[in-house]
């Protein structure tokens, strides 16, 4: 997520990000990452010139047991908010078309930015898993790949999303 205005020196600040990321406080566990594998905070280089707090290690295994205990429930809640989806609002027999992703390639003349973001109408031949779906030609019944369901969306024929009146 983060890089320099030269993307050429992305490593040098690679320790600092590190570091800010094992003393963040992890969303799920409710922890940082460093307290739950080196159980205590690590220093941080305003707290290696003030001492502002006593060192938090884990004086007995109950204590550690504890936390480890909390984390994993914290990360069980999380998943288990996460793990909440809508239905998917396809069926088999559905007339969709899928994300195509094309590269840019400077020798064959092609822009990425410039193709089809989409492909041509395809069907829901089966669902393999409730988010995954096998996509066939709408014309011969040929299958034609697998796609998860947030790469699809419904067809609509040219002309069919104007509202009525127009």
């Amino acid at each position: 997520m983060f890089h320099h205005q030269s993307q050429q020196k992305w490593d040098q600040d690679l320790h600092l990000h590190a570091f800010a990321f094992h003393t963040a406080l992890h969303e799920g566990t409710k922890f940082c990452p460093a307290k739950l594998f080196l159980g205590r905070e690590l220093t941080t280089p305003l707290e290696s010139v003030w001492d502002l707090t006593e060192k938090n290690v884990f004086q007995d295994l109950e204590k550690e047991r504890g936390v480890w205990t909390e984390a994993i429930m914290n990360l069980r809640k999380a998943r288990d908010r996460v793990a909440v989806r809508k239905a998917t609002p396809f069926k088999e027999g559905d007339v969709v078309v899928y994300r195509v992703k094309v590269l840019s390639s400077k020798g064959n003349g092609i822009s990425g930015k410039l193709e089809l973001r989409w492909s041509k109408p395809t069907v829901i031949a089966k669902f393999l898993k409730p988010n995954v779906v096998l996509l066939a030609n709408a014309e011969t019944g040929v299958v034609v790949r697998k796609a998860h369901v947030s790469q699809i969306k419904i067809y609509h024929k040219e002309g069919s999303c104007r509202p009525q009146g127009l």
